[in-house]
């Protein structure tokens, strides 16, 4: 308010003591000038509102043709639908993801037999940087349980925990071709 009612407002900054814990903080004082506003026919309260309002009408008409010459780069954009549409038309994301999937299982030197999906979330989150969100990783590791189940591996254990594991016995290339024509199919 003080910018747009410059000489209307005056700010001062003053130091009181504080009851409860008897120190001194800082505080400010304002003030309402209303000797800026000629009120001739009405009183300086009714005056002071209207040319106040006037004043910040103007201001935001001001500041909304700013606005309009920016155009719409900077609207708020649909990054997650885009971002997901994206990764869901792109074959290429999900070999990434699987190559992904299989080095996370390979710095553990598969020594566990598997991981929670919060562990396996959180490490693709870290190694691979096409995802905005885990939602996004999830979604993918979906899609991977459908097209190939018998390479990616989800288990549900008593404590409800949800474990995934790789299985070793398929080759790596052929994941990724049954992945590439599965998904080029479903195009």
């Amino acid at each position: 308010m003080k910018y747009i009612l410059p000489k209307g407002i005056e700010i001062e900054k003053a130091v009181v003591v504080d009851k409860k814990s008897l120190c001194m903080k800082p505080d400010l004082k304002i003030t309402l000038v209303f000797e800026v506003v000629d009120h001739f026919e009405q009183s300086a309260d009714l005056a002071f509102t209207q040319y106040s309002n006037s004043r910040l009408i103007n201001f935001f008409n001001l500041h909304l043709q700013v606005d309009e010459n920016l155009g719409h780069s900077f609207q708020k954009i649909n990054v997650d639908q885009h971002s997901l549409n994206a990764l869901d038309n792109n074959p290429s994301s999900l070999v990434e993801l699987v190559n992904v999937i299989d080095s996370i299982f390979d710095s553990v030197k598969r020594t566990s037999i598997s991981m929670t999906k919060e562990e396996l979330l959180q490490k693709i989150m870290m190694n691979c940087l096409d995802f905005v969100e885990i939602r996004e990783a999830e979604e993918q590791i979906e899609i991977l349980e459908k097209t190939v189940p018998d390479w990616l591996c989800k288990k549900v254990v008593s404590s409800g925990d949800t474990m995934y594991c790789v299985k070793n016995a398929l080759d790596l290339d052929s994941v990724r071709l049954r992945l590439l024509s599965s998904v080029t199919k479903g195009d």
